[in-house]
């Protein structure tokens, strides 16, 4: 199968005081250890970035660094995170059969989870990369304090991609 990913890098990181994507990690923006995975991935045909409109030369500046062997394109995102996951889907070439999309603020995926993912996908099934919660989550009703349910974690899975 010929895939595409889609990293999903617009967010304006609001909560967070500014473009989580864009802090330095290691050395390097955040963004750019998951551009660099995908980038070495044979499996990858080409990768999109989804960004703001004042990131984009930047973006292809780290693509262009850190998946110098896939080609790549940069494309604004959208007003939110579904948005720019179909401005990133709908820019992936025809050649493309499978597209992934992954969250440009979670720098830690590896190359074995993301080959994990797609051996599960077939014709009418997706896949998303989770972790099992292990955190016990509590319902509380908004606007109100008051604890109504505790959910059991072993039914309860994080998903890792927007």
């Amino acid at each position: 199968m010929v895939w595409a990913a889609v990293i999903v890098a617009a967010g304006r990181g609001v909560r967070f005081g500014g473009p989580k994507q864009l802090i330095e990690v290691g050395g390097r923006p955040l963004v750019s250890w998951c551009i660099e995975t995908f980038g070495n991935l044979d499996e990858i045909a080409e990768i999109v970035i989804a960004t703001e409109p004042e990131h984009m030369d930047g973006m292809a500046e780290l693509a262009g660094r850190y998946a110098q062997n896939t080609p790549s394109v940069v494309v604004v995102g959208g007003a939110t995170r579904q948005g720019s996951t179909r401005n990133g889907i709908r820019a992936v070439s025809e050649r493309c059969e499978a597209v992934l999309v992954h969250d440009g603020a979670r720098p830690l995926v590896t190359a074995a989870d993301v080959r994990a993912g797609m051996a599960a996908v077939a014709p009418g099934r997706g896949a998303v990369l989770a972790a099992p919660v292990v955190d016990t989550i509590k319902v509380v009703p908004r606007g109100t304090r008051t604890v109504t349910q505790t959910l059991d974690r072993a039914d309860l899975w994080a998903a890792q991609t927007p």
